[in-house]
């Protein structure tokens, strides 16, 4: 079922919402727990500016507008 909705763009969308809404609140840089899969390693490398380190840890700075 899953596979049907795989390489659509939507973990693309979904991750540049969360950036939109978090900058909104003030947020310059987010972090999260890598899955050790084949897709989700593929989708983390394709997110601009990340870093992956050997931790199993993305880290992301985003410019947060000042008002």
């Amino acid at each position: 079922m899953l596979n049907a909705f795989r390489h659509k763009g939507i973990a693309q969308f979904l991750f540049v919402q969360m950036e939109a809404y978090i900058k909104g609140m003030g947020i310059d840089e987010y972090f999260l727990v890598l899955a050790d899969n084949s897709d989700a390693q593929n989708l983390y490398r394709s997110i601009k500016d990340v870093e992956i380190s050997s931790h199993d840890v993305l880290r992301k700075r985003i410019a947060v507008s000042k008002l």
